[in-house]
């Protein structure tokens, strides 16, 4: 099959998402680059990502080689919002919430995070985000 233009890299990283113990975890402990599991609190994250450790381990693999993600619902807003949903795996709050969030998230394995960011976009959260989350992190 080609592939037209060719990728810049010598090679493209394959990702698994999903959170399926038996397949999925299976699938990227075996062929894949990183695991990826989306929309879940740091807690359930953990154990997904012991799982993934344990299917590494049975087929060989050093469970290190195997990068972990999360993504996240971005929830943030730079007003508060009465009644706001707040999802599992979603961050909120005022920028030390965010950072403990997100903390959890690294704590239990996430060496890269994504955010699910949909409109209406607050700006003034964002750049709290910008300015005050993202530091935190380097």
């Amino acid at each position: 099959m080609a592939n037209n233009p060719r990728p810049l890299q010598a090679h493209v990283p394959i990702i698994v998402g999903g959170g399926g113990e038996q397949r999925t975890m299976a699938i990227a402990a075996r062929y894949a680059d990183g695991t990826n599991q989306g929309y879940m609190p740091a807690e359930r994250y953990k154990d997904k990502n012991r799982v993934a450790d344990e299917w590494c381990e049975k087929l060989g693999r050093d469970p290190a080689s195997l990068e972990r993600s999360a993504l996240l619902h971005w929830r943030i807003f730079s007003k508060a919002r009465e009644n706001e949903d707040r999802p599992n795996g979603a961050i909120w709050g005022e920028s030390q919430q965010v950072i403990d969030q997100l903390g959890e998230y690294v704590d239990a394995g996430a060496q890269r995070i994504s955010l699910a960011i949909r409109p209406p976009l607050d700006w003034d959260a964002l750049h709290m985000f910008i300015e005050d989350v993202i530091p935190a992190f380097r």
